[in-house]
């Protein structure tokens, strides 16, 4: 679950009914609920949307970042981009929307066979 708090950690048992609510009807009886230590934390979230995978100005610094609450659902596509970055083939996936010079002023030059 996700919500646009800023850096807001903050949190209250009723936060987390939706979740409950489905843990206890695939899984009834698998859990004390009065026993849970209830947490939140924060997902990076790029401005735009997409998240920032691949080199950044730095010299062989890598990213994979920015993926906000579709973080699990983009982690195998992820990955597979940046390995290919990493080991300078191109990849199954166009890295064009992901390059982190998108923002224009942290401006980088791509290597890769993209």
């Amino acid at each position: 679950m996700a919500e646009f708090a800023g850096y807001d950690k903050a949190h209250t048992p009723s936060n987390f009914d939706e979740i409950r609510a489905a843990a206890n009807e695939l899984f009834p009886g698998a859990l004390d609920w009065n026993s849970v230590d209830y947490r939140s934390g924060l997902r990076p979230m790029t401005p735009d949307g997409p998240p920032i995978i691949g080199p950044t100005r730095l010299n062989n610094l890598h990213i994979n970042t920015g993926h906000g609450h579709v973080g699990w659902t983009m982690a195998c596509g992820s990955a597979s981009l940046l390995a290919a970055e990493l080991a300078g083939r191109a990849s199954l996936i166009d890295p064009t929307p992901y390059r982190f010079d998108r923002f224009s002023r942290w401006a980088v030059k791509h290597t890769s066979g993209r």
